[in-house]
């Protein structure tokens, strides 16, 4: 029977010393997974600070984009009403076009001036004539010819 009970004991020995040696390990497992964990929550904090980091940036580019899409919206509108304007311009001009034309072809062509006129003015009254000309409506300028060009130079202005 002794020898029995001493078997029993060295079992019971080496049992002891086998969940000592998995308690240790088991310790040491348990901090990894305690320094994992806190490691997990910091990069949950990181991960939520990054995201509504990344959320106001998301609302300013959705506000900036809001702007730039009114601004360009209203960049086109006002190209469509442009558009409009140079279209009618341009048939209001097709039509005087027509109506220039057809008096052309009705009058008598014009006398040529002499060369001795042209060389008998200075060049002060060369310049003057016609800007005073302008000035005052244009050579032979219709009205809706003048029209034409202040509308052209309101638009430009």
């Amino acid at each position: 029977m002794i020898m029995v009970q001493v078997i029993l004991e060295f079992l019971l020995l080496l049992i002891m010393v086998i969940a000592l040696f998995v308690g240790v390990s088991l310790g040491r497992s348990l901090k990894a997974l305690r320094r994992d964990r806190s490691g997990l929550e910091e990069m949950v904090a990181q991960f939520r600070h990054y995201s509504a980091e990344a959320q106001t940036g998301i609302n300013q580019l959705q506000k900036s984009s809001d702007g730039v899409g009114r601004a360009l919206a209203k960049t086109v509108e006002a190209g469509q009403a442009l558009k409009q304007d140079l279209l009618a311009l341009c048939e209001r001009s097709e039509a005087l076009a027509g109506q220039m034309e057809g008096v052309v072809f009705q009058r008598k062509p014009p006398e040529p001036m002499a060369v001795s006129s042209l060389r008998g003015r200075s060049s002060a009254s060369r310049v003057a004539a016609p800007a005073a000309a302008e000035a005052t409506g244009g050579l032979g300028k219709s009205a809706a010819e003048r029209e034409l060009l202040r509308a052209l130079r309101q638009k430009q202005g």
